[in-house]
């Protein structure tokens, strides 16, 4: 129906303007002096022509319209009518590149949206259970050691906060940099000295001889990997163990070596990856799968590389290197 209308419309106009044509057609031969009879004549072959004329251009137009209603509507489940020339042709060409090219885009923004929703709801989760935890604590009369264990689960809180929060922040394309120098010494220290319960209450051996380098960086996001590399360590380390800060060269100049229980051969090629917790994640409950996957988008944005040297059982070695 839509398209017989638009056909029409289009006959209306061209018998608009054949009018006037016949009209002055008609007045330049009455001028010339040529008769009623011959005008007539004329104008019948005139007619004539442009009645072939305008049925052979209505049937163009409805397989044209036809043609246009299907690329109008097109998918890429719709097959395209035949290409007649080499104009069609390139404009189908066109048309598929271009949905092509929108359909991609739009199955990335639902897969970045679909993975936003995964992360949020593993964190909410993951923060659900040291506030549960502060809540019986504090329901009853805290003993001293009870305050020291609610430190801990305020530490857990605010340890999620930072990486969901930094984790949004990237996802929204808020990764302003600011360059300058950094000293690793003081990041690390701020980094310890925020974290320092944690290493206390597993009684773990810290060797850090403040000795590393000072590097061109952006010290906000630099910080925020480091934590969540150290907070992995101290994670995945076992009460007594032994954790180690070092710098091995000016380009690989952080290392974060523990001696704990190390990650399984088949999961290390996965420990980037979004939601990962692997073989340990899933014997720890604090592990989200979003620590290393965080610290390996910033170390993206910001050029630089993180190596991991483990075995089932034989500690992790972090390496942070410029690529």
């Amino acid at each position: 129906m839509k398209t017989i209308k638009k056909t029409f419309n289009i006959i209306k106009n061209q018998l608009f303007w054949y009018v006037i044509f016949i009209s002055l057609t008609d007045l330049s031969l009455y001028l010339y002096g040529i008769s009623r009879e011959q005008r007539r004549d004329i104008m019948s072959v005139i007619t004539e022509i442009f009645v072939v004329a305008i049925v052979t251009n209505y049937i163009l137009t409805i397989i044209k319209i036809q043609k246009l209603s299907k690329i109008n509507d097109y998918r890429k489940d719709v097959i395209l009518p035949i290409a007649t020339s080499e104009v069609e042709k390139e404009y189908q060409n066109i048309l598929n590149k271009t949905v092509n090219s929108e359909q991609a885009r739009i199955d990335k923004i639902n897969s970045q949206r679909q993975e936003f929703q995964d992360s949020l709801s593993m964190w909410t989760h993951n923060i659900k259970i040291p506030i549960t935890g502060l809540q019986l604590i504090l329901d009853d009369n805290p003993t001293y050691k009870d305050i020291l264990v609610a430190k801990n689960k305020v530490l857990q809180i605010q340890q999620n906060l930072t990486a969901i929060l930094g984790y949004i922040s990237l996802s929204e394309g808020n990764n302003d940099l600011l360059i300058d120098r950094v000293d690793l010494n003081e990041l690390i220290d701020e980094i310890l000295k925020r974290n320092a319960w944690d290493f206390v209450n597993k009684n773990q051996h810290l060797i850090y001889n403040h000795d590393l380098p000072t590097i061109v960086t952006d010290k906000k996001w630099l910080e925020i990997l480091m934590e969540q590399i150290i907070i992995n360590a101290n994670k995945y380390t076992p009460k007594d163990g032994t954790i180690k800060i070092y710098s091995e060269s000016k380009e690989r100049f952080i290392v974060i070596e523990d001696s704990g229980i190390g990650i399984d051969s088949g999961d290390i090629k996965r420990i980037f990856e979004n939601g990962f917790t692997g073989k340990n994640g899933r014997q720890n409950m604090n592990s989200s799968g979003l620590g290393l996957y965080l610290a390996n988008q910033i170390a993206e944005m910001l050029s630089l590389e993180i190596k991991v040297d483990s075995k089932k059982d034989s500690g992790s070695k972090f390496v942070i290197e410029y690529k």
